[in-house]
């Protein structure tokens, strides 16, 4: 139901803006006058703020472009263009992109001040004046957003200087009350409470004496102050007066019809009712805030509600539900770059672990919430954050540690909460009762004085009617001579329209010209669609002979139920393994392989020259050698094995010839390569092979351009080690030599990667650089710890976060196994 009350109020808003939209655009449609056409793109975009917030930036950056592209930009388009930065900047700091508001508070800052240091026309400086108010006051709200607490109130005191210039009464009382807001975050609840009477001590004054748009935004900033009153209340621990004065902003803003507004009540009301032990109305006022704030889109009332729902049900011993609000409300706060935000949600998250026990937890919480908080300077939040920490030592039997907490914990709060100022605040509040009155008074007095100007008003009527009268005559006299006016424009009218006839001719033999000229536009136009069918269907041909390509790999390289048949099966020496494989096109250049040869596991990983079609073939060719090489060749060790594999590649892609250059049949490592041919043959693999004898447990390794990465334990510590592959490739090259067969001892526990140079080499990152062996490594190491299917997914993705928004540059392969 109470839903349903606040779709109906934000449906009736919405019906109301859109029709006004609608006959905005009307006249926009309808006006050729460019600054008039900036001002009803300004309007459409403040109507716009109820119905679409996406059209409401369109709409202020229509009118900002539109003033930039006028030749003649006078004082009049740079007004203009001051006050659309002024409203982008409003739009971004309700998202909470505080970086693009901050750019056009200053634009419109900078403008404003350009424009009265001009000093040419004194209409020109005083609107000037009143946007340099403005964006002195919004540049002052986004410091305090960010928790600059002494620029924000800097910039308000400028604000309420240049205010004072223009008797802005209601614009100073805003200042007045903003700075408040600072005092109360920094725990000065004295002065805050002064700020605030203060300034809706102005505002109740000023009801009844301005125009009706003017009285509106007046009871909207009286509904503010009250709000603020009721938070200074609230903190106090005063909550029956704390939900006397949200009602009263409630009865305001109920006033006003601002279903928006009325939802910041409902959300401090819901705080109020929670604190007097009444969950259930906190609840439903805590849910019908923030399903107005979703529909808005507005993210840092959206963390204010979910922080609240959080720690409703961290007192309700709901702890999931807990902790899903207060980390959703975290993650708004940092988003929107409010630091008084983080540190308190923070501090809610530490109680929220102290209540479950989990005290380290709770630790580091409250540690990052005093951090914060001593950085901004909020000692309410200093306090909790010493109340949580004390909770939290205690829990953990560190009571040495907790007492120290509790001592702090106790000054502060005393300093925070003393008596004085209690008296102080009870003082104000019974002033502020009295000059209420007084002000009753004087509004009755106003009333009567309007009564007054009313009868005044009537008489001059009167006396306007009478002079109406006499004008009349004059105009009949003047529509006289205006019909012989008309009369005279008729024959110069009827001259023009011969010459227009003969215009129209011309105009005439011109279009068909211009038709023929369209025909020839549509015939070329059909003939490149055609051509654009041909090629489709050509690149439709050679994708399909690519994933032809790519089933013929799949059906060379071993599934993994057969590579983990291969591996797993009666081999005591392997508790598991797995492989990361992730191709950069269709078909890859890396490949992954293992097999049986009687008591041996021979297992590798290779990286062939090139990526895609290319280096799949060279894949598909190491495969089906690496077979017959095991099947029909007596060969024992990972060397020997590399120099058949080297010599099979060679001899079938045809890269060594005899001394008088015919190609030879069979590989000779005897014969000198020719150095001038190396810059033309370039095919080949790098790879990392290992044979493991399952009976002994012996492993031998041997590499062509790849390492070997051995991570063992030692002293609880997880430490990689790197054995390193012959610096030349499977192919032909300027060294020829025989691989190099490497014993390597290992241990139970001992993880073996095997793999690619794609995942180090790929570029990514917030500055565009390489990921790196060194930053590979480190996150080999960090997760040695954990199972290699697991390890899989976190390689997956590190890389994914890495590469975001870039390509991927080449294939990618790790092989790893786990030793008994």
């Amino acid at each position: 139901m109470i839903r349903l009350f606040t779709l109906i109020l934000l449906s009736i808003s919405a019906i109301t803006a859109a029709a006004s939209a609608d006959s905005l655009h009307t006249l926009l449609a309808n006006e050729k006058e460019d600054s008039i056409r900036i001002r009803y793109f300004i309007e459409l975009g403040e109507k716009y703020e109820t119905l679409n917030t996406d059209s409401q930036l369109f709409y202020y950056q229509k009118a900002e472009h539109l003033s930039l592209k006028r030749e003649e930009k006078g004082s009049r388009y740079n007004l203009l263009y001051a006050e659309a930065m002024n409203l982008q900047g409003i739009y971004y700091s309700g998202k909470g992109d505080i970086r693009k508001a901050s750019y056009c508070f200053a634009v419109s800052l900078k403008t404003s001040r350009d424009l009265m240091k001009e000093g040419k026309d004194a209409a020109i400086i005083n609107e000037a004046t009143w946007g340099l108010s403005r964006a002195l006051l919004n540049v002052a709200s986004v410091r305090y957003m960010q928790s600059d607490f002494s620029g924000a109130i800097t910039h308000y005191q400028a604000a309420m200087y240049v205010k004072k210039q223009i008797g802005d009464q209601s614009g100073i009382a805003l200042c007045i009350n903003n700075i408040g807001l600072i005092y109360m975050a920094q725990g000065m609840d004295d002065k805050a409470t002064a700020s605030f009477q203060e300034a809706l001590s102005m505002w109740s004054g000023m009801t009844g004496e301005s125009e009706e748009s003017k009285n509106r935004e007046i009871k909207r900033r009286m509904s503010m102050a009250y709000i603020n009153l009721g938070v200074i209340q609230r903190n106090q621990k005063n909550f029956e007066k704390a939900i006397e004065y949200y009602q009263l902003a409630l009865d305001l803003r109920k006033e006003l019809g601002d279903s928006r507004a009325m939802s910041e009540c409902y959300l401090n009301m819901g705080v109020a009712y929670r604190n007097l032990g009444e969950t259930d109305k906190a609840f439903i006022y805590y849910d019908k805030a923030l399903y107005v704030f979703e529909k808005a889109g507005d993210k840092k009332a959206i963390m204010r509600a979910n922080n609240n729902i959080g720690t409703l049900f961290t007192e309700s011993e709901d702890w999931d539900k807990a902790l899903n609000y207060l980390s959703t409300a975290y993650d708004y706060a940092v988003e929107s770059g409010d630091r008084q935000a983080e540190a308190h949600i923070l501090n809610n998250l530490a109680d929220l672990f102290n209540r479950q026990k989990q005290f380290a937890k709770s630790l580091q919480k409250s540690q990052r919430a005093f951090a914060i908080a001593d950085s901004i300077g909020s000692l309410p939040e200093k306090v909790r954050s010493y109340y949580q920490m004390m909770d939290a030592y205690a829990g953990s039997g560190k009571y040495n540690e907790a007492f120290k907490y509790a001592r702090k914990y106790i000054t502060s709060n005393d300093s925070l909460q003393g008596t004085e100022k209690m008296k102080t605040i009870q003082e104000m509040e019974s002033r502020y009762q009295a000059e209420k009155k007084q002000q009753e008074i004087e509004k009755q007095k106003l009333i009567i004085r309007s009564n007054e100007e009313e009868m005044k008003r009537k008489d001059a009527e009167a006396a306007f009617q009478k002079i109406m009268l006499d004008s009349m005559l004059v105009v009949l006299l003047l529509m006289v001579v205006l019909v012989w006016f008309i009369y005279r424009s008729y024959r110069i009218k009827k001259k023009a329209h011969l010459e227009i006839s003969i215009k129209n001719n011309q105009l005439e033999q011109a279009q068909t010209e211009i038709l023929a000229q369209r025909d020839e536009i549509l015939a070329q136009r059909d003939a490149i669609s055609n051509q654009k069918l041909h090629l489709q269907k050509a690149l439709d041909e050679q994708i399909d002979s690519i994933r032809y390509a790519q089933r013929i790999q799949k059906a060379l390289i071993p599934a993994y139920d057969i590579l983990e048949e291969i591996i797993k099966e009666n081999n005591p020496a392997i508790t598991e393994f797995a492989v990361y494989f992730r191709p950069k096109d269709i078909v890859s250049g890396d490949f992954y392989w293992a097999a049986r040869t009687e008591n041996r596991l021979i297992f590798c990983v290779a990286d062939c020259t090139g990526h895609g079609v290319p280096g799949a073939f060279m894949s598909m060719l190491g495969v089906s050698y690496l077979n017959e090489i095991i099947q029909r060749h007596n060969v024992h060790t990972a060397a020997d094995i590399l120099n058949e594999l080297r010599a099979s590649i060679v001899v079938s892609l045809k890269q060594q010839k005899s001394e008088d250059g015919t190609l030879l049949k069979q590989f000779n490592p005897g014969i000198p390569v020719n150095r001038d041919s190396l810059h033309e043959v370039k095919d080949g693999m790098d790879i990392s092979l290992c044979v493991l004898n399952i009976s002994t447990g012996e492993l031998q390794f041997a590499g062509a351009n790849n390492s070997l990465y051995h991570i063992t334990n030692e002293n609880n510590t997880h430490v990689l080690n790197e054995i390193k592959g012959d610096k030349m490739p499977v192919g032909v090259y300027f060294r020829m030599e025989s691989f190099t067969n490497k014993t390597i001892h290992t241990r139970q526990g001992d993880i073996l990667y095997m793999m690619s140079d794609g995942f180090a080499d790929q570029f990514g990152g917030s500055d565009y650089k390489k990921f790196g062996m060194k930053r590979f490594r480190n996150l080999l190491e960090k997760n040695a710890g954990s199972s290699l299917e697991e390890q899989k997914k976190i390689l997956d993705a590190a890389f994914t976060e890495w590469k975001e928004g870039y390509q991927q540059l080449d294939d990618i392969c790790i092989f790893s196994v786990r030793m008994n």
